[in-house]
Protein backbone atom coordinates (compact mmCIF):
# COMPACT_ATOMS: atom_id res chain seq x y z
CA UNK A 1 0.00 0.00 0.00
CA UNK A 2 2.79 2.41 0.97
CA UNK A 3 4.74 1.55 -2.18
CA UNK A 4 1.73 2.18 -4.41
CA UNK A 5 1.07 5.50 -2.69
CA UNK A 6 4.68 6.56 -3.26
CA UNK A 7 4.48 5.60 -6.94
CA UNK A 8 1.31 7.69 -7.26
CA UNK A 9 3.07 10.70 -5.69
CA UNK A 10 6.01 10.40 -8.06
CA UNK A 11 4.01 9.62 -11.20
CA UNK A 12 3.42 13.15 -12.58
CA UNK A 13 6.98 14.27 -11.91
CA UNK A 14 8.41 11.18 -13.59
CA UNK A 15 6.06 11.63 -16.56
CA UNK A 16 7.20 15.24 -16.96
CA UNK A 17 10.84 14.18 -16.76
CA UNK A 18 10.17 11.59 -19.48
CA UNK A 19 8.48 14.18 -21.69
CA UNK A 20 5.06 12.51 -21.52
CA UNK A 21 2.07 14.85 -21.88
CA UNK A 22 -0.50 13.52 -19.44
CA UNK A 23 -3.20 15.70 -21.00
CA UNK A 24 -3.04 13.71 -24.22
CA UNK A 25 -3.47 10.43 -22.36
CA UNK A 26 -6.39 11.82 -20.34
CA UNK A 27 -8.01 12.98 -23.60
CA UNK A 28 -7.73 9.42 -24.90
CA UNK A 29 -9.57 8.18 -21.79
CA UNK A 30 -12.34 10.75 -22.33
CA UNK A 31 -12.77 9.64 -25.93
CA UNK A 32 -12.53 5.96 -24.96
CA UNK A 33 -15.89 6.03 -23.17
CA UNK A 34 -17.67 5.65 -26.50
CA UNK A 35 -18.18 2.31 -28.20
CA UNK A 36 -16.08 1.74 -31.32
CA UNK A 37 -19.17 1.85 -33.54
CA UNK A 38 -20.24 5.18 -32.03
CA UNK A 39 -16.73 6.55 -32.42
CA UNK A 40 -16.70 5.65 -36.13
CA UNK A 41 -20.10 7.25 -36.66
CA UNK A 42 -19.08 10.41 -34.83
CA UNK A 43 -15.88 10.64 -36.86
CA UNK A 44 -17.99 10.55 -40.02
CA UNK A 45 -20.19 13.28 -38.55
CA UNK A 46 -17.11 15.34 -37.73
CA UNK A 47 -15.81 15.09 -41.30
CA UNK A 48 -19.16 16.05 -42.83
CA UNK A 49 -19.53 18.95 -40.38
CA UNK A 50 -16.15 20.37 -41.42
CA UNK A 51 -17.00 19.97 -45.11
CA UNK A 52 -20.35 21.75 -44.75
CA UNK A 53 -19.27 24.60 -42.47
CA UNK A 54 -15.79 25.36 -43.84
CA UNK A 55 -15.30 23.32 -47.00
CA UNK A 56 -11.64 23.41 -48.02
CA UNK A 57 -10.93 26.39 -45.75
CA UNK A 58 -11.26 24.75 -42.34
CA UNK A 59 -8.98 26.34 -39.72
CA UNK A 60 -6.47 24.24 -37.79
CA UNK A 61 -8.60 24.55 -34.65
CA UNK A 62 -12.34 24.30 -35.30
CA UNK A 63 -13.42 24.54 -31.67
CA UNK A 64 -15.64 25.63 -30.09
CA UNK A 65 -18.61 24.76 -32.30
CA UNK A 66 -21.57 27.07 -31.71
CA UNK A 67 -25.23 26.23 -31.63
CA UNK A 68 -25.70 28.27 -34.81
CA UNK A 69 -23.14 26.09 -36.60
CA UNK A 70 -24.96 22.94 -35.53
CA UNK A 71 -28.32 24.34 -36.66
CA UNK A 72 -26.86 25.23 -40.07
CA UNK A 73 -25.37 21.72 -40.21
CA UNK A 74 -28.79 20.15 -39.57
CA UNK A 75 -30.47 22.50 -42.07
CA UNK A 76 -28.07 21.65 -44.90
CA UNK A 77 -28.39 17.91 -44.25
CA UNK A 78 -32.17 18.26 -44.41
CA UNK A 79 -32.06 20.14 -47.70
CA UNK A 80 -29.93 17.46 -49.36
CA UNK A 81 -32.27 14.72 -48.14
CA UNK A 82 -30.37 13.04 -45.32
CA UNK A 83 -32.68 10.93 -43.17
CA UNK A 84 -33.84 12.45 -39.89
CA UNK A 85 -32.29 9.58 -37.94
CA UNK A 86 -28.90 10.29 -39.55
CA UNK A 87 -29.19 14.03 -38.93
CA UNK A 88 -29.93 13.52 -35.24
CA UNK A 89 -27.09 11.03 -34.85
CA UNK A 90 -24.60 13.30 -36.61
CA UNK A 91 -25.62 16.37 -34.61
CA UNK A 92 -25.22 14.34 -31.41
CA UNK A 93 -21.78 13.26 -32.61
CA UNK A 94 -20.59 16.82 -33.22
CA UNK A 95 -21.95 17.88 -29.82
CA UNK A 96 -20.06 15.02 -28.18
CA UNK A 97 -16.81 16.03 -29.88
CA UNK A 98 -17.44 19.60 -28.70
CA UNK A 99 -17.79 18.37 -25.12
CA UNK A 100 -14.62 16.32 -25.38
CA UNK A 101 -12.77 19.51 -26.25
CA UNK A 102 -14.23 21.27 -23.22
CA UNK A 103 -17.07 23.26 -24.78
CA UNK A 104 -20.79 23.09 -24.04
CA UNK A 105 -23.70 24.80 -25.78
CA UNK A 106 -25.61 27.41 -23.80
CA UNK A 107 -29.12 26.58 -22.60
CA UNK A 108 -30.67 28.84 -25.24
CA UNK A 109 -28.58 27.19 -27.97
CA UNK A 110 -29.65 23.75 -26.72
CA UNK A 111 -33.30 24.82 -26.82
CA UNK A 112 -33.06 26.23 -30.35
CA UNK A 113 -31.21 23.14 -31.58
CA UNK A 114 -33.86 20.88 -30.05
CA UNK A 115 -36.55 22.82 -31.96
CA UNK A 116 -34.61 22.52 -35.21
CA UNK A 117 -34.30 18.75 -34.79
CA UNK A 118 -38.02 18.49 -34.07
CA UNK A 119 -38.72 20.34 -37.31
CA UNK A 120 -36.31 18.00 -39.10
CA UNK A 121 -38.45 15.07 -37.98
CA UNK A 122 -41.59 16.72 -39.36
CA UNK A 123 -40.03 17.59 -42.70
CA UNK A 124 -38.73 14.08 -43.24
CA UNK A 125 -42.16 12.47 -42.64
CA UNK A 126 -41.35 10.82 -39.34
CA UNK A 127 -38.13 9.12 -40.38
CA UNK A 128 -36.55 10.14 -37.07
CA UNK A 129 -38.11 7.04 -35.55
CA UNK A 130 -36.65 4.56 -38.03
CA UNK A 131 -36.61 1.72 -35.52
CA UNK A 132 -40.40 2.01 -35.22
CA UNK A 133 -40.83 1.57 -38.98
CA UNK A 134 -39.09 -1.78 -39.10
CA UNK A 135 -42.14 -3.99 -39.34
CA UNK A 136 -42.31 -7.11 -37.14
CA UNK A 137 -43.03 -10.54 -38.55
CA UNK A 138 -45.58 -13.04 -37.23
CA UNK A 139 -44.93 -16.57 -36.02
CA UNK A 140 -46.92 -17.99 -38.93
CA UNK A 141 -44.87 -15.99 -41.43
CA UNK A 142 -41.63 -17.27 -39.94
CA UNK A 143 -43.00 -20.80 -40.14
CA UNK A 144 -43.62 -20.29 -43.87
CA UNK A 145 -40.08 -18.96 -44.28
CA UNK A 146 -38.66 -22.07 -42.61
CA UNK A 147 -40.66 -24.29 -44.98
CA UNK A 148 -39.24 -22.52 -48.03
CA UNK A 149 -36.67 -24.81 -49.63
CA UNK A 150 -34.94 -22.11 -51.67
CA UNK A 151 -31.32 -23.14 -52.37
CA UNK A 152 -28.71 -21.36 -50.29
CA UNK A 153 -31.26 -20.16 -47.75
CA UNK A 154 -30.27 -22.36 -44.80
CA UNK A 155 -27.78 -19.88 -43.33
CA UNK A 156 -30.33 -17.09 -43.71
CA UNK A 157 -32.92 -19.17 -41.86
CA UNK A 158 -30.48 -19.91 -39.03
CA UNK A 159 -29.67 -16.22 -38.76
CA UNK A 160 -33.38 -15.45 -38.58
CA UNK A 161 -34.00 -17.99 -35.80
CA UNK A 162 -31.03 -16.66 -33.81
CA UNK A 163 -32.28 -13.08 -34.07
CA UNK A 164 -35.85 -14.06 -33.22
CA UNK A 165 -35.48 -16.53 -30.36
CA UNK A 166 -32.23 -15.27 -28.81
CA UNK A 167 -33.35 -11.67 -29.53
CA UNK A 168 -29.95 -10.93 -31.07
CA UNK A 169 -28.94 -7.87 -32.99
CA UNK A 170 -27.93 -8.78 -36.55
CA UNK A 171 -24.28 -7.99 -35.88
CA UNK A 172 -24.25 -10.19 -32.78
CA UNK A 173 -25.60 -13.18 -34.66
CA UNK A 174 -23.26 -12.76 -37.61
CA UNK A 175 -20.26 -12.46 -35.26
CA UNK A 176 -20.93 -15.80 -33.56
CA UNK A 177 -18.23 -18.45 -33.88
CA UNK A 178 -18.77 -22.20 -33.69
CA UNK A 179 -16.99 -22.31 -30.32
CA UNK A 180 -19.53 -19.80 -28.96
CA UNK A 181 -22.25 -22.46 -29.20
CA UNK A 182 -22.68 -25.09 -26.47
CA UNK A 183 -25.54 -27.59 -26.31
CA UNK A 184 -26.72 -28.83 -22.93
CA UNK A 185 -29.76 -30.15 -21.05
CA UNK A 186 -31.62 -28.25 -18.34
CA UNK A 187 -34.95 -28.97 -16.65
CA UNK A 188 -35.45 -32.02 -18.85
CA UNK A 189 -35.05 -30.21 -22.17
CA UNK A 190 -32.28 -29.51 -24.64
CA UNK A 191 -30.91 -25.98 -24.55
CA UNK A 192 -28.21 -24.04 -26.35
CA UNK A 193 -25.87 -21.53 -24.75
CA UNK A 194 -24.68 -18.71 -27.00
CA UNK A 195 -21.74 -16.57 -25.93
CA UNK A 196 -22.24 -13.10 -27.36
CA UNK A 197 -18.88 -11.38 -27.71
CA UNK A 198 -19.79 -8.55 -30.07
CA UNK A 199 -22.69 -7.06 -28.12
CA UNK A 200 -23.53 -3.40 -28.75
CA UNK A 201 -23.89 -2.77 -25.01
CA UNK A 202 -20.84 -4.86 -24.03
CA UNK A 203 -18.12 -2.24 -24.46
CA UNK A 204 -15.85 -4.02 -21.98
CA UNK A 205 -15.81 -7.14 -24.14
CA UNK A 206 -16.69 -9.40 -21.22
CA UNK A 207 -19.21 -11.38 -23.22
CA UNK A 208 -22.63 -12.55 -22.13
CA UNK A 209 -24.27 -15.97 -22.33
CA UNK A 210 -27.79 -16.29 -23.71
CA UNK A 211 -29.71 -19.52 -23.08
CA UNK A 212 -32.44 -20.71 -25.43
CA UNK A 213 -34.51 -23.84 -24.85
CA UNK A 214 -36.33 -26.25 -27.14
CA UNK A 215 -39.72 -24.92 -28.26
CA UNK A 216 -41.22 -28.34 -27.46
CA UNK A 217 -39.31 -28.81 -24.19
CA UNK A 218 -37.85 -32.01 -25.62
CA UNK A 219 -34.46 -33.63 -25.44
CA UNK A 220 -34.76 -35.63 -28.64
CA UNK A 221 -32.47 -34.54 -31.44
CA UNK A 222 -34.16 -33.42 -33.61
CA UNK A 223 -37.47 -32.61 -31.90
CA UNK A 224 -39.19 -31.95 -35.21
CA UNK A 225 -40.10 -28.35 -34.41
CA UNK A 226 -39.52 -26.25 -37.49
CA UNK A 227 -39.13 -23.14 -35.31
CA UNK A 228 -36.91 -24.76 -32.68
CA UNK A 229 -33.63 -22.85 -32.65
CA UNK A 230 -31.95 -25.49 -30.48
CA UNK A 231 -32.48 -28.51 -32.69
CA UNK A 232 -32.39 -26.66 -36.01
CA UNK A 233 -29.03 -25.20 -34.99
CA UNK A 234 -27.80 -28.60 -33.80
CA UNK A 235 -28.65 -30.17 -37.16
CA UNK A 236 -27.16 -27.22 -39.05
CA UNK A 237 -23.86 -27.53 -37.19
CA UNK A 238 -23.81 -31.33 -37.50
CA UNK A 239 -24.24 -31.08 -41.27
CA UNK A 240 -21.74 -28.23 -41.46
CA UNK A 241 -19.01 -30.20 -39.69
CA UNK A 242 -19.76 -33.29 -41.77
CA UNK A 243 -19.43 -31.43 -45.08
CA UNK A 244 -16.49 -29.28 -44.02
CA UNK A 245 -18.37 -25.98 -44.32
CA UNK A 246 -18.00 -25.37 -40.58
CA UNK A 247 -14.84 -25.76 -38.52
CA UNK A 248 -13.95 -26.12 -34.84
CA UNK A 249 -10.84 -23.96 -35.17
CA UNK A 250 -10.58 -20.82 -33.06
CA UNK A 251 -12.51 -17.96 -34.63
CA UNK A 252 -14.34 -20.14 -37.17
CA UNK A 253 -17.67 -18.46 -38.08
CA UNK A 254 -21.00 -20.07 -37.29
CA UNK A 255 -22.93 -18.56 -40.19
CA UNK A 256 -21.00 -19.18 -43.41
CA UNK A 257 -21.82 -18.01 -46.91
CA UNK A 258 -21.80 -21.30 -48.90
CA UNK A 259 -20.67 -19.49 -52.05
CA UNK A 260 -17.52 -17.99 -50.55
CA UNK A 261 -16.97 -20.23 -47.49
CA UNK A 262 -16.48 -16.99 -45.54
CA UNK A 263 -18.46 -15.45 -42.68
CA UNK A 264 -21.94 -14.43 -43.82
CA UNK A 265 -21.91 -10.67 -44.46
CA UNK A 266 -24.52 -8.23 -43.24
CA UNK A 267 -25.43 -7.25 -46.80
CA UNK A 268 -25.99 -10.88 -47.83
CA UNK A 269 -28.01 -11.60 -44.68
CA UNK A 270 -30.16 -8.48 -45.11
CA UNK A 271 -30.84 -9.23 -48.75
CA UNK A 272 -31.51 -12.87 -47.93
CA UNK A 273 -34.18 -12.27 -45.30
CA UNK A 274 -36.00 -9.78 -47.53
CA UNK A 275 -35.97 -12.27 -50.38
CA UNK A 276 -37.10 -15.10 -48.13
CA UNK A 277 -39.97 -13.18 -46.56
CA UNK A 278 -41.16 -11.94 -49.97
CA UNK A 279 -41.02 -15.43 -51.47
CA UNK A 280 -42.70 -17.10 -48.50
CA UNK A 281 -45.51 -14.68 -47.58
CA UNK A 282 -48.01 -12.30 -49.14
CA UNK A 283 -45.94 -9.24 -48.25
CA UNK A 284 -44.82 -8.47 -51.81
CA UNK A 285 -42.67 -5.35 -52.15
CA UNK A 286 -42.29 -5.10 -48.40
CA UNK A 287 -39.71 -2.34 -47.91
CA UNK A 288 -40.14 -1.69 -44.20
CA UNK A 289 -38.71 -5.04 -43.14
CA UNK A 290 -35.04 -5.33 -42.24
CA UNK A 291 -32.68 -7.21 -39.98
CA UNK A 292 -33.86 -5.14 -37.03
CA UNK A 293 -37.39 -6.41 -37.61
CA UNK A 294 -36.29 -9.82 -36.33
CA UNK A 295 -35.11 -8.61 -32.91
CA UNK A 296 -38.17 -6.40 -32.68
CA UNK A 297 -40.40 -9.37 -33.56
CA UNK A 298 -38.80 -11.37 -30.75
CA UNK A 299 -39.67 -8.56 -28.34
CA UNK A 300 -43.27 -8.54 -29.60
CA UNK A 301 -43.66 -12.31 -29.25
CA UNK A 302 -42.35 -12.24 -25.68
CA UNK A 303 -44.80 -9.48 -24.76
CA UNK A 304 -47.71 -11.34 -26.36
CA UNK A 305 -46.69 -14.48 -24.44
CA UNK A 306 -46.94 -12.50 -21.17
CA UNK A 307 -43.31 -13.09 -20.27
CA UNK A 308 -42.59 -10.73 -17.33
CA UNK A 309 -41.00 -7.37 -18.13
CA UNK A 310 -37.83 -7.95 -16.08
CA UNK A 311 -37.26 -11.23 -17.94
CA UNK A 312 -37.65 -9.50 -21.29
CA UNK A 313 -35.33 -6.65 -20.34
CA UNK A 314 -32.52 -8.91 -19.17
CA UNK A 315 -32.90 -11.45 -21.96
CA UNK A 316 -32.85 -8.78 -24.67
CA UNK A 317 -29.95 -6.90 -23.01
CA UNK A 318 -31.35 -3.43 -23.59
CA UNK A 319 -29.07 -0.70 -22.26
CA UNK A 320 -31.96 1.45 -21.00
CA UNK A 321 -35.18 0.29 -19.37
CA UNK A 322 -37.20 2.66 -21.55
CA UNK A 323 -35.80 1.40 -24.87
CA UNK A 324 -37.95 -1.74 -24.91
CA UNK A 325 -41.28 0.10 -24.63
CA UNK A 326 -40.30 3.29 -26.47
CA UNK A 327 -38.88 1.69 -29.60
CA UNK A 328 -39.32 -2.08 -29.77
CA UNK A 329 -42.89 -2.49 -28.56
CA UNK A 330 -44.43 0.54 -30.27
CA UNK A 331 -47.65 -0.65 -31.91
CA UNK A 332 -47.80 -4.06 -30.26
CA UNK A 333 -50.95 -3.21 -28.27
CA UNK A 334 -52.83 -2.69 -31.55
CA UNK A 335 -52.88 -6.48 -31.87
CA UNK A 336 -55.22 -6.51 -28.87
CA UNK A 337 -57.38 -3.44 -29.55
CA UNK A 338 -60.28 -5.42 -31.03
CA UNK A 339 -60.88 -6.85 -27.54
CA UNK A 340 -61.37 -3.47 -25.84
CA UNK A 341 -65.04 -2.81 -26.68
CA UNK A 342 -66.23 -6.08 -25.16
CA UNK A 343 -64.08 -5.46 -22.09
CA UNK A 344 -65.55 -1.96 -21.70
CA UNK A 345 -69.08 -3.39 -21.73
CA UNK A 346 -68.37 -6.49 -19.62
CA UNK A 347 -66.06 -4.72 -17.19
CA UNK A 348 -63.36 -7.38 -17.57
CA UNK A 349 -60.52 -7.81 -20.02
CA UNK A 350 -59.53 -11.31 -21.09
CA UNK A 351 -56.64 -10.19 -23.26
CA UNK A 352 -53.13 -9.40 -22.09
Amino acid sequence: MAERRQRARDFLRQAADAGVDIRDEVAVMVAGALADSSRRTYSSAENLFRDIIWGDNAPADTYPRSGEMLMVFAYVMTRVNYKASTIKTYVAGVKTKNLEHGYRLSSIEEDHLKRVLKTVGKRTTGESQMVNRMEPITVDEVRECMRNAAPGSREIKMGMLLSLFAVLRAGEGLALNTKDVVFDTQDGMDIVRLTIREGKCDQYGQGVVVKVGCTRQAKNRPCGGILCLVHQLYQYMYDGYRTGVLSTRQGAPLLVDPRTRLRLSYATFSEGIRGLITASTNRVGWTDFGTHSLRRSGAWWMWLARIPRINRLEFGRWALDTTLEKFYLTGVTHTQSHKYARAMVQGTYDGL
